[in-house]
């Protein structure tokens, strides 16, 4: 992970260049990122001008993923922290195959690896930081069930090239109420998943 030239999202409607979502001074301005540039709508956004290494809190060094690793056995391990919208926190845990990264990681890898594609990131740092964007500033919310949707859309930037593109997804992230574990969470192409 390089400073300023690693993340490749843009979020609210913008297509964006580098560094991760960070927060923006007006509560109904979503996240931006350095080099933002206007949004296919018009609406403009603050941007605030933060290194990527300072938002990459889990990283151990540069290069590392964003997770800690999670060794062989325990489930319940903490290797994220994130900040929710409302000041709640949510944690992404190891998990297994029904909940948090082993989850992740088991179903829905391909389909981040399958966005990274198109923003030349590794999916893991793109979960990464569509995570974090739509935790902080979430555009549909939904609870059921003692669960909690957050989606939001995400404007892909290819990082290889410095261009726009015209592609887009939304990051559907589930967090269980009762202690803020990370169930899921995985990109859809046309709609959010956070249903009433």
């Amino acid at each position: 992970m390089a400073v300023l030239a690693s993340a490749v999202l843009g979020v609210g409607g913008a297509a964006t260049a580098a560094a991760a979502p960070v927060d923006s001074s007006t509560p109904t301005s979503g996240p931006t990122i350095t080099g933002a540039v206007p949004d296919p709508m018009g609406a403009a956004l603050d941007q605030l001008r933060v290194g990527f290494e300072i938002l990459r809190r889990n990283a151990q060094s540069p290069g590392t993923p964003p997770y800690r690793p999670c060794g062989m056995s325990d489930e319940r391990k903490p290797i994220g922290t994130y900040d929710v919208q409302g000041g709640r926190r949510a944690f992404m845990v190891c998990g297994n195959r029904e909940y948090g990264f082993e989850h992740i990681k088991g179903r829905h890898m391909n389909d981040w690896s399958n966005k990274a594609l198109i923003t030349g990131d590794q999916w893991m740092d793109l979960m990464d930081y569509s995570i974090e964007a739509a935790l902080r500033h979430p555009e549909a919310t939904s609870s059921r069930d003692g669960k909690t949707c957050y989606a939001r859309q995400i404007w892909m930037y290819d990082k290889r090239n410095g261009q726009t593109t015209d592609n887009y997804f939304w990051n559907n992230v589930i967090v269980k109420d009762s202690n803020g574990d990370i169930i899921t969470a995985y990109p859809t192409s046309t709609a959010h998943r956070c249903a009433g």
